[in-house]
Order: C-alpha cells, then sequence, then structure tokens
C-alpha cells in the first residue's frame, strides 16, 4: 500500500517536472531560437562524433593491418590517421561550444525570469506593496533569486 502511494506521487512528481521543462523550453525557444536549435545539434553532432571515431579508427586499423609487411604510408593511411586525430579533438570543442550556449541560455533566461517578475510586481496595486505581509513575499523572492 505504501509503495503504490509513493510511486503515485513519484509518477505525479515527473508529471509536473515534464511539464515545468517543457513550458521553460517553449520560453527558451521564444528568446533564442536558433540557440536552442544549435544547442541540440550540437548533441547531435557529439553523437554522431562518438560512432564516426569508431568507425574511423577500425578502418585504420584494417588498412595498418593491410600494409603490415610493406613498409609503406599509403594515402589512406596518413589521411585516416589525421581523421582519427580530427574525431579525438572534435568532441571536445564541440561540449566547450555546447557549454558556452547553455551559459548563454542561462543568462538570457535569468534575465527575461528577473523582467518577469518586476512586470508582475508592476501590476500590483500600491497598497499592497506597501503591506508587510506581501513584502516579506517580495524579499524573499529577491532572496532565492532566479535558480
Amino acid at each position: 500500500m505504501q509503495n503504490e502511494e509513493n510511486e503515485k506521487l513519484s509518477l505525479g512528481a515527473l508529471r509536473e517536472m515534464w511539464r515545468n521543462s517543457v513550458r521553460l523550453s517553449r520560453m527558451v525557444f521564444r528568446v533564442r531560437p536558433w540557440l536552442v536549435i544549435g544547442i541540440f545539434t550540437l548533441f547531435a553532432l557529439a553523437a554522431g562524433l562518438t560512432y564516426a571515431s569508431s568507425g574511423l579508427r577500425a578502418l585504420l586499423i584494417n588498412d595498418l593491418i593491410g600494409s603490415a609487411g610493406s613498409g609503406v604510408w599509403s594515402y589512406s593511411i596518413i589521411f585516416l590517421f589525421g581523421a582519427v586525430i580530427l574525431a579525438r579533438l572534435l568532441p571536445d570543442l564541440v561540449w566547450q561550444l555546447r557549454d558556452y550556449w547553455n551559459w548563454i541560455v542561462w543568462f538570457l533566461m535569468e534575465e527575461q525570469f528577473n523582467v518577469l517578475v518586476l512586470h508582475k510586481r508592476s501590476e500590483l496595486d500600491v497598497a499592497i506593496h506597501e503591506d508587510p505581509k506581501y513584502q516579506n513575499l517580495f524579499q524573499r523572492v529577491n532572496d532565492s533569486g532566479v535558480w
């Protein structure tokens, strides 16, 4: 019985997190749509680079084994060796770019949330701003900030 209640609560919490995630994603997409598309493209590129790196290493090994007795390096071996090095370095660059873009999104969303809070506060009546109960609420919102 207790386990079923925990599952219901956890499913409700997951549903709420999903709803908030979709709402936040829409808000980010409204602010900078190309940045969001770019971040998702970088995720796909990083995954593709991982598979490409494995395939390039396999091709390099096959070429090295094929030319093991001759002692001659063909252009394909040199090309594959360069491609393996590039495939090893590119994911780090992609992740750095993704982190930078995530930082920009964080900064833009923090600014957007602060503007939304200020906009809502400006819509309130002046008497509400003078009420100590609401002043405490405003102070808590300002202290906790946007996280």
